[in-house]
Formats: C-alpha cells, structure tokens, sequence
C-alpha cells in the first residue's frame, strides 16, 4: 500500500510537469492570471523558500512529507490555477515568472523522491 501512494504521487508529479511541457495544448487549464497579480520577487522568493523547505524536511526527517505536501498542492491549486481557468490568458510574462516555480516546486520534490527511492526507502 506505501509503495503504491508513492508510486501515484510520483505518477501526479510527472503528469504535471508534463502538462506543464505543453502549454499550447492545455492553455484552458493552465493560464497562470494570478502570477501577474503579484510582483515577481515575491513569486520567486516563495518558490525558493518552499523548495528549500521541501528538501531540508524530507532529509532531516528521512522521508516524503507526503501529507502536508499534498495539502500545500491542494490549497495552492485551488487558489492559484483554479482562478486561471475562467481569467485572462496565457502571457510570456507570467510564463516566464512560472518557469522557476515549476523547476524549483516539483524539481526539488522529485529529485527528493528519487533519492529516497534509491535508498530503498520508498
């Protein structure tokens, strides 16, 4: 039952890094209106924060903060892309703020996943 919650969760990381490869195709979904409501120091300094956050928990603790991750994903897509469905439209500007929310959100988780994995610890 663990592996499996594992394996769905790394299954949901993947599907969305490669939505996230394909805008053009899933510009419905994914249009990012509320990234340019706020400045992008503010994006960026909150990317970093959580991606460190993410990966000094998981060490320190040796193992996936699976539920309070999930929660934080549930919280955030509810306030952050669900918005973006019905406003505004697809812009290099937020696209461009978007970016290093993607690499540094789920980069980091995967790259821990991976690593626990590895150890035999997933």
């Amino acid at each position: 039952m663990r592996y499996s919650i594992r394996l769905l969760f790394l299954l949901r990381l993947f599907l969305r890094v490669f939505a996230f490869a394909y805008p053009l195709f899933l510009t419905v979904m994914y249009n990012f209106w509320i990234f340019e409501k706020l400045p992008a120091v503010a994006w960026w300094g909150y990317i970093v924060l959580m991606a460190l956050w993410e990966i000094t928990t998981g060490v320190a603790g040796n193992h996936l903060p699976l539920k309070p991750l999930l929660t934080a994903y549930v919280v955030i897509t509810l306030f952050l892309e669900f918005p973006s469905v019905f406003l505004g439209g697809v812009y290099l500007s937020t696209a461009l703020v978007f970016m290093p929310w993607l690499v540094l959100w789920y980069g980091s988780l995967l790259l821990l996943s991976l690593l626990l994995i590895s150890q035999g610890r997933g």
